[in-house]
């Protein structure tokens, strides 16, 4: 007897068959988010320390941008240096450590929304002071920032820490500070923003996209 298989199964067997068809690519490590565009998939090194002068007081998170072994030495231990030379490739690839003191409960949040890739610190409730280290590789094009809230940004604008603003196709408002940091936020709007800094007499440019 013979048994006819529907059309549209038929199809779908020739398409599992074409040389072009791909599986998804595999997860290897602790990466966060998949490769696009080229780009190598986010990753995780665990179990680095940095030196004690790359830890950050006050908030918001200013992560540190490592580009070179060099910079690495500049706030990691040496045995950390060693393990990011062997696993970091710097001609495709950068380092952000996120180095600071807080709650035991603190959380770096990280959230990969149209390729762009968001960090964000949700603050424990414990008063058990902790050091917390956070070492990512990501693409050396990959875009990202930082997520903070209204309050924050007000304290960056107020301390002339911010270069320029921007408000976003998608309304959330960025602000670049002068060490090259970007930080998000969509709580208020821009003409809230526009008003903070007139108010404050800070001679910031604004933009929108």
């Amino acid at each position: 007897m013979t048994i006819k298989m529907p059309i549209w199964l038929s199809v779908l067997a020739l398409c599992l068959q074409a040389p072009g068809a791909r599986s998804a690519p595999p997860v290897e490590g602790n990466q966060i988010a998949p490769p696009n565009d080229g780009q190598p998939a986010m990753r995780e090194l665990g179990g680095l320390e940095a030196k004690p002068t790359a830890f950050q007081s006050g908030r918001p998170l200013q992560p540190k941008v490592i580009r070179s072994e060099k910079e690495a030495g500049e706030y990691l231990t040496e045995e950390a240096t060693a393990e990011v030379k062997k696993r970091v490739d710097f001609s495709k690839e950068s380092v952000l450590l996120f180095a600071w003191r807080g709650s035991g409960q603190d959380h770096l949040k990280i959230a990969t929304v149209d390729r762009r890739t968001t960090f964000s610190l949700e603050a424990g409730r414990t008063k058990d002071l902790r050091e917390h280290v956070k070492v990512l590789v990501l693409g050396k094009n990959a875009p990202w920032g930082v997520g903070i809230s209204w309050e924050e940004t007000k304290t960056l604008i107020l301390k002339d820490r911010v270069r320029h603003a921007m408000q976003l196709h998608n309304r959330r408002v960025t602000v670049s500070t002068q060490d090259g940091t970007q930080y998000e936020t969509i709580e208020p709007m821009l003409d809230d923003i526009i008003r903070f800094i007139r108010d404050n007499k800070k001679d910031i440019p604004i933009a929108t996209e």
